[in-house]
């Protein structure tokens, strides 16, 4: 069963960081702590909920800032 008070404590620890970067001006700061810390409670919930499954490719995501529509993602397969 995931743990979901640790996933909890990334989250806000991750948020409040997040926010120190926006103070300073530090946009993409932010996003990269924000997309890390969603990336890495993923993985975690997914190990925690079902530990036998193991993919057969990994998905790296990719994020474009400078996208006409805001933030985007990408999606590229990786050999496992």
């Amino acid at each position: 069963m995931p743990d979901y008070k640790r996933l909890y404590h990334l989250m806000a620890n991750a948020s409040e960081d997040a926010l120190a970067a926006l103070q300073t001006g530090n946009i993409r700061a932010a996003q990269r702590i924000l997309i890390t810390a969603e990336q890495t409670a993923e993985e975690r919930y997914v190990e925690d909920e079902a530990p036998a499954f193991k993919p057969s490719r990994r998905r790296s995501a990719q994020y474009s800032v400078n996208s006409p529509k805001g933030l985007s993602l990408i999606f590229k397969e990786e050999p496992t």
